[in-house]
């Protein structure tokens, strides 16, 4: 792997869906607070719900997870939820074995249908 193919890049959106945040690559220890910063940011705007396409994940360490709790437990404050969309099977394994599945709401949409980042 290349150093370009495990950076990590992070969008964010407006779809018609609310705030989406499109995850691009490594998510782990040293990447893990640049993606807590744009959630807390998408979340500070002003909407109960947030979005995280996940499609473009290409790890995703224990580091990461907490950052979806911590986001998920920020936007239930306010009655809002975090939605995980297009979670590829390395995220799906890591919620599968930590038993985390139940607490993230998570909805699957095709890439046909999902939106772009713009």
């Amino acid at each position: 792997m290349t150093p370009h193919e495990a950076a990590l890049t992070i969008m964010t959106g407006v779809t018609a869906d609310g705030p989406t945040v499109f995850v691009r690559g490594e998510v782990d220890l040293a990447s893990a607070p640049q993606l807590r910063e744009a959630t807390l940011d998408a979340l500070s705007r002003g909407s109960k719900d947030l979005r995280l396409d996940l499609a473009g994940v290409t790890f995703m360490d224990v580091s990461g997870l907490q950052v979806l709790l911590s986001a998920q437990r920020r936007a239930s404050l306010t009655g809002g939820r975090l939605v995980l969309t297009r979670t590829p099977p390395i995220v799906e394994r890591l919620l599968e074995l930590t038993g985390t599945r139940t607490v993230l709401h998570g909805v699957d949409i095709s890439r046909d249908e999902a939106p772009a980042p713009g």
